[in-house]
């Protein structure tokens, strides 16, 4: 993974050296725990996305919610415990409680 300030999080296949996926919209701070990505977002930097990345595939990787609440930039991203931490310009600092985010497979 590479956050580099465009704007978008790409994702490079190292033994070939070649860009397999670039997530648009995406960018640092990006964190990743258990399966699940965190970003902020390009176009309202205030949210972060959540993506599950429990495949193998990055092309299956898809957003599952948009975590709202900060009124300005998100400078960073932390876990503890089960517990997401976030801090912002806004001189806040958000505590976001893990929950089931994963799409449950139905039989």
């Amino acid at each position: 993974l590479l956050a580099a300030g465009t704007n978008s999080i790409k994702i490079w296949e190292f033994s070939s050296r070649k860009l397999y996926r670039v997530l648009d919209g995406c960018r640092a701070p990006v964190l990743h725990q258990d399966g699940l990505m965190y970003c902020s977002t390009y176009d309202i930097p205030q949210n972060i996305q959540v993506w599950d990345c429990s495949s193998t595939n990055p092309m299956e990787w898809e957003v599952l919610d948009i975590l709202k609440g900060h009124m300005a930039d998100i400078t960073g991203l932390c876990w503890f415990q089960s517990t997401l931490i976030s801090s912002s310009v806004d001189r806040t600092i958000g505590l976001w409680q893990a929950r089931q985010t994963k799409k449950q497979e139905s039989k």
